[in-house]
């Protein structure tokens, strides 16, 4: 969405447009876009997050129990303990993939913010250049400035229109960036009001796999005990 380079493909198969800075009415149409979602989406993202917490509860509930065999708290035959394991698998997976997108979402937030921001500096150097670029005309060495550049002219003629042109663009840049941080810190993506990051998964998993390693240690030191008195 937020790609300043051309596309390869034709617009007939875009699924949505992509922002042209150089016009203040797209930056306008994404933010009418952007909260439309947020009011037709919630309803649904609240009914697949209360799914998903009751898969989160089943595998909470299963791997309590799978610790429990380990543990050899629990005895149940070879089929129960294969069900089990792939019970847990698919879970794990849905669970997984749910959580990576969750947290994938998080981090575009802070993703288009620094990109936001690096478009806003673009505009505010062409403003303090204006002079150079629009009135004499001089070479532009910053291949991405040259381009913009050059679709600002053909926007604009004089450069009294040129500086209400670029000051217009930064005012929309800013209030998506507003709107931004707004969403960043009050509709994140969240689960038993935890807000999910990578860095949460990352410490998640080790916090699982540690505790999955306990249980087999405690296992095999226990059957190795079993051996020794026998």
């Amino acid at each position: 969405m937020l790609n300043i380079k051309e596309q390869k493909y034709s617009s007939s198969k875009k699924l949505l447009p992509t922002i042209n800075f150089n016009n203040p009415i797209t930056f306008q149409a994404w933010s009418m876009l952007r909260g439309m979602a947020f009011d037709y989406g919630r309803t649904y993202d609240f009914r697949i997050q209360g799914f998903y917490s009751l898969i989160f509860i089943g595998w909470i509930f299963l791997f309590l129990f799978g610790i429990g065999v380990l543990l050899n708290f629990i005895q149940i035959d070879y089929f129960q303990i294969t069900l089990l394991s792939e019970m847990l698998i698919i879970l794990t997976g849905f669970i997984g993939y749910y959580l990576w997108h969750g947290a994938r979402l998080n981090e575009y937030y802070e993703t288009f913010d620094i990109l936001l921001e690096d478009v806003r500096n673009m505009y505010v150097d062409m403003l303090r250049r204006k002079e150079q670029y629009f009135i004499l005309n001089l070479d532009i060495t910053n291949a991405i400035h040259k381009k913009f550049v050059f679709l600002l002219k053909n926007e604009t003629n004089s450069i009294e229109t040129i500086t209400q042109y670029i000051n217009l663009i930064i005012e929309e840049i800013d209030d998506a960036i507003r709107q931004l941080n707004y969403d960043k810190r009050h509709n994140p993506f969240k689960i038993y009001g935890i807000r999910i990051t990578l860095n949460f998964l990352q410490s998640l998993v080790v916090a699982v796999f540690t505790f999955v390693g306990y249980a087999v240690q405690q296992r095999m030191q226990s059957t190795d005990t079993a051996c020794i008195q026998n």
